[in-house]
This record gives structure tokens, C-alpha cells and sequence, in this order.
């Protein structure tokens, strides 16, 4: 017996070369996908005990999931076709939102204000339910990415005249730390500081316009400075 699950764990290895498949309640199961038999129970494996047995979901789990996304996605599109014509949006907040690279904050906007707010994402956890998932109240702003950042700072760079500050700041965004080191090159130049700082709220207004007109359709905005102008993530 102690032979046992090492051998049913070198079967499990065939069958998942093989793409050895299951069909249960209409649906086709990959062993590719992740899917192993293991004891008599379908499991979608997510890794392997120092024995050899997997662990991960069973078959009714991985329905129940699939159901909650669908009904999910569904309020998400009813949410989409709505209009907000009621809605006036702090845009000076979505810009914030937008450019923040705290991970341990979730931003979202309140329907009901227009106000972005901004949730320690450990203490949510901590709760049963996140707040942010009230469809109904909530709209998450998942803030733009490092790719994006940097080419912010690229395109202000590019448009800088040629020049000592110039090669010195486009060397920045060249090394491992690109953000930190554009920063303290930035500061070495202080003459730039302030045209940096403009460029870089008028590029993050524009995205947070975009957002707002493709996310809440009717919807206005408030076009508020930032609450900290100049002093934002990405």
C-alpha cells in the first residue's frame, strides 16, 4: 500500500501527456487542463502532496465557481448598458486611483457619490464579504500598469530638447529600477520638476476621462486637481 500512490501519480503524468478526457454533466475535462481521477472523484489539480496525491478542486467546487462567475459576468454587462446620467464623478480621485501602485489598496468608485475611495485590501479580508464586490455600489479602478508608466515618462523624455538632463533621465528608464532612479535623477534637475509633474497629471487626466466615459456611460465629471498634485505613482 505504501507503493500505491507513487504509481497512481506516474499514471496521472500519462494520462496528462496523453490529454486522457472526462465528460461529466455535458462538459469535456482535459487532463491538459489539470484534471486528474484520483480515489473516484475528478479533481482540478493545483499541486501535489509530498505523497504524490493531488489536491486542488473537486468537480461540484469548480460548478459552483463557474456559476458565481457567470452570474458575475452577467451583472457586469446588465452594469455596462446602464447609463449614469445621474452620476457626477470626482475626476481628481479616479486620477489618483488610476496611477497608484500601493498593492495593498483597492480603489473603487461609489456610484451613489461619484467619490473614489480606496480599501486596505488585508483588512478586507479579514471580513466576510469585500466591499468592493457590491456591484450595485461599487465600480473598481484597477490602476494603469508599470508598461504604462514608463512610457509616460519615455514620451517627456522624447520631447525634452537635447541635452545633458535629457540623456541622463532617458538612462534611467534603462535600468533595473527605473521608476526610483527617473525620480532621483528628476531631482537632480529640479529645473524639470515642475514641467515633469504637469505632463504627467495632464497624461493621467486624459486616462481618467477615457475611463469615465467608457466605464459610465452619461456619466460627468468634476474636473478637480488631483488631491496631491504632482505626487502620484506611476
Amino acid at each position: 500500500m505504501a507503493r500505491w500512490p507513487r504509481a497512481r501519480k506516474q499514471r496521472v503524468q500519462r494520462e496528462h501527456e496523453l490529454d486522457f478526457t472526462w465528460e461529466v454533466d455535458g462538459e469535456v475535462l482535459h487532463a491538459s487542463h489539470g484534471w486528474v481521477e484520483w480515489g473516484g472523484e475528478l479533481i482540478l489539480s493545483m499541486g501535489e502532496t509530498s505523497g504524490g496525491a493531488p489536491y486542488g478542486l473537486s468537480f461540484q467546487e469548480y460548478q459552483a465557481i463557474q456559476a458565481r462567475e457567470t452570474e458575475r459576468e452577467q451583472h457586469l454587462e446588465e452594469r455596462r448598458k446602464r447609463t449614469r446620467e445621474h452620476l457626477t464623478v470626482d475626476l481628481g480621485g479616479v486620477m489618483e486611483a488610476l496611477a497608484s501602485h500601493d498593492p495593498d489598496l483597492v480603489w473603487a468608485l461609489d456610484l451613489e457619490s461619484g467619490v473614489t475611495v480606496c480599501f486596505p485590501e488585508e483588512e478586507c479580508r479579514q471580513g466576510s464579504e469585500e466591499p468592493w464586490e457590491d456591484l450595485d455600489r461599487y465600480f473598481c479602478i484597477h490602476p494603469i500598469d508599470a508598461h504604462e508608466g514608463i512610457a509616460i515618462r519615455t514620451a517627456f523624455v522624447e520631447d525634452l530638447p537635447h541635452g545633458k538632463p535629457r540623456t541622463n533621465l532617458a538612462q534611467t528608464l534603462r535600468r533595473r529600477h527605473p521608476f526610483r532612479a527617473f525620480r532621483d535623477t528628476l531631482l537632480a534637475h529640479p529645473q524639470l520638476s515642475e514641467a515633469w509633474f504637469k505632463y504627467h497629471d495632464d497624461c493621467i487626466r486624459s486616462v481618467a476621462i477615457v475611463w469615465v466615459e467608457e466605464k459610465l456611460k452619461g456619466a460627468k465629471y468634476l474636473d478637480n486637481p488631483l488631491r496631491s498634485p504632482g505626487s502620484i505613482g506611476w
